[in-house]
């Protein structure tokens, strides 16, 4: 069997760290070239433009927008402006939760507003004009991370575990359970996991896989939690039959991938044909290069595996694993581009038999539908289909692999 690592700057705290640091660092001095000193951003303390900038991040959060007019830019950070105080003598602005001692209010919100806007589109930094008069963060990343700090200081578990279900707040919440000091100390990570957990006890549950990542992410949590969570993982993962791949794909999602590819090291070989089908069907970019080296793994299956592979429903029963992880790489290479530049490598690791029984699939798709590629989802071009077909049958009849 091919061996299976994990990518270091995919797992969930090597990620959290990165971020906090890039966000950190622009923070601190928001663009590469400095600020002109008369620039409203200048005078924001490191903290302000925090405070400034962390509801703004939550706010499109929960809207699930990641830009926003400049006019809507504007007014919020007028709202965050309206108890900021100026102090003459060390030209600070600073925002209301500072608790500033002395100076003077703000007299006109609005306009500071409005020239901060002005001063992001000519000095990019944490928040950058993406087109004429629409801003957006300069990484999704880093709004996800600035929500995340936004509802730890809030200490809002209750907004997280609402939201628990739903993919577009699982950065946040893994990004919640690895923040650092003061953050920390506000929303403990022991705290938001046990909640998730304590939310559903159902092992084969989109909260264990949440609680898993975000254990990962965190620097300290106590061990009966972790125990707890490799417990619920051991009875999730890996897979055992085809509704089991079924509901990782359709009920689950891409926030179960990290576990998959981590229980490939010790699966049988029925378990890791039904990983690499899993696998082969969630958007998680370290799966590619994991899946290209599985497609040498020449263990035979020995139960019907339903290899779902352009919309077909193939059984593979006596075929070696690899078979089933070529055909999760080519449903990948449709639309994931790493996916499709490794391509020719891939099929250059593909044995004979796993060339001619992923042919004899296409034939049954070619059958069964009188539009081949018709039902592909939107990003899939259908000539795209044809040259990487066309390359599995060249590669056939020279012999494959071996």
């Amino acid at each position: 069997m091919a061996s299976v690592h994990r990518l270091e700057e995919h797992r969930s705290g090597a990620r959290a760290e990165r971020v906090a640091d890039e966000v950190n660092r622009l923070l601190a001095g928001w663009s590469i070239d400095p600020l002109p000193r008369t620039a409203v951003l200048d005078r924001l303390t490191y903290q302000g433009r925090l405070l400034t900038v962390s509801p703004l991040a939550a706010s499109m959060q929960d809207r699930q927008v990641t830009e926003l007019l400049a006019h809507e830019l504007a007014n919020a950070f007028q709202n965050e402006l309206e108890g900021a105080r100026w102090f003459s003598d060390t030209e600070q602005l600073l925002h209301e939760d500072e608790k500033p001692q002395g100076g003077m209010p703000v007299e006109d919100p609005a306009r500071l507003a409005t020239e901060i806007v002005r001063e992001i589109g000519q000095h990019p930094g944490v928040l950058v004009e993406t087109r004429l008069g629409v801003f957006a963060f300069a990484e999704v990343a880093f709004q996800q991370y600035l929500a995340a700090i936004f509802f730890a200081s809030e200490r809002d578990v209750l907004h997280l575990l609402s939201v628990r279900e739903d993919p577009w707040w699982h950065d946040v919440i893994v990004f919640a359970a690895g923040l650092g000091a003061p953050f920390s100390s506000r929303l403990p990570p022991k705290t938001l996991v046990r909640a998730l957990l304590d939310a559903t006890v159902t092992a084969n549950s989109v909260t264990t896989f949440l609680a898993a990542r975000c254990a990962e992410a965190a620097s300290y949590l106590p061990t009966p939690i972790r125990t707890e969570i490799e417990r619920r993982l051991a009875a999730a993962v890996p897979p055992r039959s085809n509704i089991q791949v079924a509901h990782l794909v359709d009920d689950i999602g891409a926030i179960a991938a990290p576990a998959l590819v981590a229980a490939l090291g010790t699966a049988g070989a029925n378990e890791r044909a039904f990983l690499v089908t899993a696998l082969g069907r969630l958007d998680y970019p370290p799966a590619v290069r994991v899946l290209a080296r599985l497609v040498g793994d020449d263990d035979a299956t020995t139960e019907p595996i339903v290899c779902w592979a352009w919309k077909v429903d193939a059984i593979a029963m006596g075929l070696p694993v690899g078979f089933c992880a070529f055909a999760a790489f080519f449903n990948l290479a449709f639309s994931t581009p790493s996916a499709y530049a490794m391509f020719n490598e891939v099929l250059d690791r593909a044995s004979h038999a796993t060339l001619d029984a992923f042919i004899r699939l296409i034939v049954q798709k070619l059958m069964n539908d009188e539009h081949w590629g018709a039902d592909a989802e939107l990003e899939r071009d259908p000539d795209r289909i044809a040259l990487l077909i066309d390359k599995v049958v060249t590669a056939s009849e020279r012999g494959g692999a071996r």
